[in-house]
């Protein structure tokens, strides 16, 4: 078997799928370079991302398989599960053994697991719409922190557009390491540097103004919550616990 190393993006699995009919390997495993473990005994091919390869490659799935299942084969990738790489190119080799175009109807067991990464992943892209919650920084940038299980954050992107177009803003995945700023006019992918803590209100400074409507909420909230008749588990039923850490109102729950 072949192992196959790409630089963990999607336009890297799509060049891997492209070398390894090049190179005609029958049994592959694909991997991201952040996960693999040195082996003395794998056979090892280094993938280095090609835009043109990428490209050739989709515009070959665009032929073969229906929009909807493009964007489930994009989707159950973002779910960052292990081995959705071979999930996904065993079951793109089996389907081009087909002369008709495959959509999302057709049985089999990998299409199965796809299918069941999508739901998962639409599921929690709901949740973090849900719980976004922006803060203002010093320099009147809004912004928000999040972590979710799947990779969602490209998924969000043009909800979050079309409900804040007046105004720039920041989404930042804290796992993942990266975010995506709007300027008004366009998306664009950002990294930032932090020191240890990405949610150290000490590295985004705060607008005095901002800390103090924050304050205002939580007093409002603990105002109205009566301690006599607190019940922990209805607070979990419509938004796990891990969630709250992103809303105001529920960070004296915690």
């Amino acid at each position: 078997m072949m192992t196959v190393i790409y630089d963990g993006s999607f336009e890297g699995w799509l060049t891997s799928v492209f070398e390894i009919y090049e190179y005609k390997y029958n049994e592959v495993h694909i991997i991201k370079e952040q996960y693999y473990r040195t082996s003395l005994i794998d056979k090892l091919h280094n993938v280095y991302t090609c835009e043109e390869k990428a490209q050739r490659v989709w515009k070959g799935f665009k032929q073969k398989f229906s929009p909807r299942l493009l964007q489930h084969l994009y989707h159950a990738w973002l779910s960052e599960q292990k081995g959705i790489e071979d999930v996904m190119f065993y079951y793109i080799k089996s389907s081009f053994t087909k002369r008709k175009a495959v959509g999302l109807s057709v049985s089999d067991g990998h299409l199965t697991t796809i299918q069941q990464l999508v739901k998962q992943v639409h599921r929690e892209v709901y949740r973090v719409k849900s719980h976004v919650r922006f803060q203002q920084t010093a320099d009147n940038l809004p912004y928000t922190f999040i972590d979710p299980a799947f990779n969602v954050l490209p998924l969000i992107v043009g909800y979050l557009k079309e409900k804040y177009e007046a105004h720039n803003w920041l989404v930042y995945d804290t796992f993942r390491k990266y975010g995506m700023y709007y300027d008004l006019q366009t998306v664009e992918m950002v990294q930032l540097a932090f020191a240890d803590n990405p949610e150290d209100p000490g590295i985004i400074i705060q607008q005095e103004q901002e800390t103090a409507y924050q304050k205002l909420w939580q007093k409002y909230f603990q105002s109205a919550n009566v301690k006599a008749r607190e019940n922990i588990t209805l607070h979990i039923q419509p938004m796990q616990s891990k969630y709250w850490k992103y809303l105001l109102e529920k960070k004296n729950f915690m």
